[in-house]
């Protein structure tokens, strides 16, 4: 038996925020596909296994590629030069900026400090952090008007979630005779669930710093049924089963020396990432940590049956 199901992004209807946008509607493909195969184990000329051997084999395999709607706000243009002439409040109204490097007490309430604003609102070049502005060419370009007077949610992106599972099992039944019964399975689900890359980069904030994360499991099992006599049965069971996660996240190994920090900063850094940056008003930036975790697990039974007239005792 095989089967084959089929979704398409063609079928669907758009959302609010992307015909807003002039954006078309988020990519959605998915498949998913397997198949059953079980019968007596037959080999011509080597091996018939009828009333003797048995197989089963199951297989479903899962494509999925979904686009997800990200609403953010990245600096504009005139932002990036330091030029904040333009930055206005909800109601409109200017934001002024100040220089912190300007920051004086007051001489009659040591308490109070004042700082002055820079001049037309635009930070003087040779006061642009090289680092800072290494790491804002991460931020992508508005790609949206935003917001009337303050511009935020001025980018917009459909980058796709996307998975990749795997998952199946194999199991083989003899009968040694007959008053010995064995069976074997193995099983297997491996998925790698990729986040959506909304900057397109390895400073993507939110899940998708994530990345992609890998959760695979496997499993096997051994079974022995022997008939002592016609009313006593014993069980012997053993089953194993392995769980392993990882997320290294989407920018592992990025070099922070690329970004301009110094070498005494870089070198004391254990797991090698984008650093995560917070800034109010904007979209974030990384912020997801390193995992990797795994486990096993043993388990043994063993079990007598007895049955007496109408009574089983186990």
């Amino acid at each position: 038996t095989a089967f084959e199901f089929l979704r398409n992004s063609a079928l669907d209807a758009n959302d609010y925020f992307s015909n807003r946008a002039g954006k078309a509607i988020p990519e959605l493909q998915m498949n998913q596909f397997g198949g059953v195969l079980g019968g007596p184990v037959w080999i011509p000329h080597l091996y018939n296994g009828k009333n003797k051997t048995f197989f089963f084999v199951s297989y479903q395999g899962t494509r999925r590629v979904q686009g997800a709607t990200f609403l953010g706000t990245v600096p504009t243009e005139a932002e990036r030069q330091g030029d904040f002439s333009g930055d206005l409040n909800a109601k409109g109204q200017p934001i002024t900026i100040y220089n912190p490097f300007s920051t004086t007490q007051s001489t009659t309430d040591p308490s109070q400090y004042s700082r002055t604003a820079f001049s037309g609102n635009k930070i003087p070049q040779n006061l642009i952090d090289p680092v800072a502005e290494k790491i804002m060419s991460y931020y992508p370009k508005p790609n949206t008007a935003g917001n009337q007077y303050t511009h935020a949610n001025n980018y917009v992106s459909h980058a796709p979630l996307t998975v990749g599972q795997n998952e199946g099992s194999v199991r083989i039944d003899q009968n040694v005779n007959s008053h010995y019964h064995v069976f074997g399975r193995f099983g297997w689900l491996l998925t790698n669930l990729t986040q959506p890359n909304t900057f397109g980069d390895v400073a993507t904030g939110g899940p998708g710093a994530v990345g992609t994360t890998e959760f695979h499991n496997w499993s096997f099992a051994l079974d022995n049924t022997i008939s002592i006599n016609p009313t006593l049965f014993l069980t012997v069971n053993y089953g194993y089963a392995r769980w392993f996660q990882s997320r290294q996240t989407l920018s592992y190994g990025f070099d922070n020396s690329t970004l301009g920090f110094p070498s005494s900063y870089v070198n004391g850094i254990t797991i090698k990432m984008f650093p995560s940056i917070n800034i109010a008003g904007y979209s974030s930036m990384n912020g997801q940590s390193y995992l990797l975790n795994g486990n096993d697990s043993h388990t043994l039974l063993t079990s007598v049956t007895k049955s007496l007239g109408k009574q089983t005792i186990i």
